[in-house]
């Protein structure tokens, strides 16, 4: 998450205030060279890899420097006062009614219109991205029923296995989903943790009425768990997504509920500072939600398919070091594209072409992979080894221009929103709150 803080991210995402332009750009695996010398091993330590990202990366170091400039605004702290002061007004607490479950932080937000956004989103980064894999299913449903209609005997049904499928894991809202069902016609299954158990909301407003197989169906279920995969058992999809997180309201939540020593892991889940005191021997806590699905997602995903994946610190050694050890399994192209949250650090993978081979050979590959992203030791996936800082220097190198185009797009829209915040404070100088009045905002 962004040092400017989740309550003024999620209030920015729920009201509509992102004017961003939005630009048709295709992110995808950059090939670039660059400097790939560094330290001596005896050099190597905790900060090894972030010292190389700074001294490489003019981009990265331009968006830090905004977001401390960001966090350092009052201008922004008043407006994002203002902002929580609009969401939720004194006396009108709804999180009191919620006594057994985790709240999401998205818990009152009008759910058709965020689908919405998240489809609309989906349909840009998917199509700019790989537009080759998502394409239009070429016989529309409305086609199809008639063609259905017409066939004489049963014997001669349409094949449905020509209609490309998706696993869509943490679903909620049902953007990912709505545009690959509504726009695609695509058929698939969508995995999201019930609101009873501090999950967000689906809208099923979209889901097509259907007198034979449905072309979508949801199922309630965490991706850390396995009561729900009997559902699944032996299907195979064309596409899968990862995309369930922990958002800030869970996290927090669930911090109040288990306050013992997983805290830590939990709230780091999508940290925006990669600590160096994080354990040597255990591997980054943002991989707690990432394993999980991409091991569903290789269980499930057919040989050539396609697999995004949501990574909550991209500027940590990790995700280079997990791309250069992707690169073998994986035929095609390997995009990072932003997510809808622009100020926040997750970006999505979008991996195509997957090798899954019927001899079993490559799923023995993934397989060692997600046991090293399991077991590996911290200090590999932090690059404070020699064999993962030199596997995260040639990740960033190969992935680099994928990388920075979100990172540039964050820092302009970071600035945008502080200049804009620092004009309207100088604009009403006369009815500022003190500084007294609005308190800084959370950090992740």
């Amino acid at each position: 998450m962004d040092n400017q803080g989740v309550v003024r991210e999620e209030t920015n995402s729920h009201t509509g205030n992102n004017t961003v332009k939005e630009e048709k750009t295709t992110i995808s695996s950059s090939t670039q060279e660059t400097q790939t010398s560094h330290s001596n091993c005896s050099d190597i330590d905790s900060n090894s890899w972030s010292k190389y990202l700074r001294e490489t990366s003019s981009i990265f170091c331009e968006l830090e420097h905004e977001r401390t400039a960001g966090w350092n605004s009052k201008a922004l702290d008043n407006w994002y006062e203002q902002q929580r002061q609009c969401k939720h007004p004194k006396g009108n607490d709804n999180s009191k009614s919620v006594t057994n479950a985790p709240t999401t932080s998205f818990a009152g937000t009008d759910v058709a219109k965020l689908c919405d956004r998240y489809c609309t989103h989906a349909g840009r980064i998917l199509t700019n991205a790989a537009p080759e894999y998502f394409k239009p299913h070429p016989i529309t449903r409305a086609r199809r029923r008639q063609q259905q209609q017409q066939q004489q005997c049963q014997s001669q049904k349409y094949d449905e296995e020509s209609t490309p499928t998706f696993l869509d894991l943490g679903s909620a809202p049902g953007g990912v989903s709505k545009f690959l069902v509504t726009r695609l016609h695509w058929n698939g299954i969508g995995v999201s943790l019930p609101e009873s158990r501090g999950g967000i909301a689906s809208d099923a407003s979209w889901i097509p009425s259907s007198s034979t197989e449905p072309p979508y169906k949801f199922i309630e279920g965490s991706i850390l768990e396995d009561d729900w995969q009997g559902a699944i058992k032996g299907q195979k999809f064309f596409f899968v997504n990862g995309g369930a997180v922990q958002d800030h309201g869970q996290r927090e939540s669930e911090k109040s509920d288990n306050n013992n020593n997983n805290n830590n892991n939990n709230n780091n889940n999508n940290n925006e500072n990669v600590s160096s005191s994080l354990s040597p021997l255990a591997p980054p806590p943002w991989f707690n939600f990432l394993v999980p699905q991409l091991r569903l997602a290789v269980e499930h995903v057919e040989d050539g398919g396609v697999i995004m994946i949501v990574f909550g610190v991209p500027q940590s050694a990790s995700l280079f070091i997990m791309l250069e050890l992707m690169q073998p399994l994986v035929r095609g192209d390997i995009h990072i594209v932003e997510t809808m949250h622009l100020t926040k650090s997750p970006v999505y993978v979008i991996l195509t072409d997957i090798r899954m081979a019927s001899d079993g050979a490559d799923r023995v590959a993934w397989e060692l992979l997600l046991r090293r992203m399991s077991e590996g030791a911290g200090d590999f996936w932090r690059g404070a080894t020699p064999d993962g800082l030199r596997l995260a220097v040639s990740g960033f190198a190969r992935h680099r221009g994928g990388v920075e185009a979100v990172w540039a797009k964050t820092t302009a829209f970071l600035r945008r929103r502080r200049v804009s915040a620092e004009r309207g404070m100088a604009a009403a100088a006369a009815t500022v709150v003190s500084g007294d009045g609005a308190g800084k905002r959370q950090r992740e």
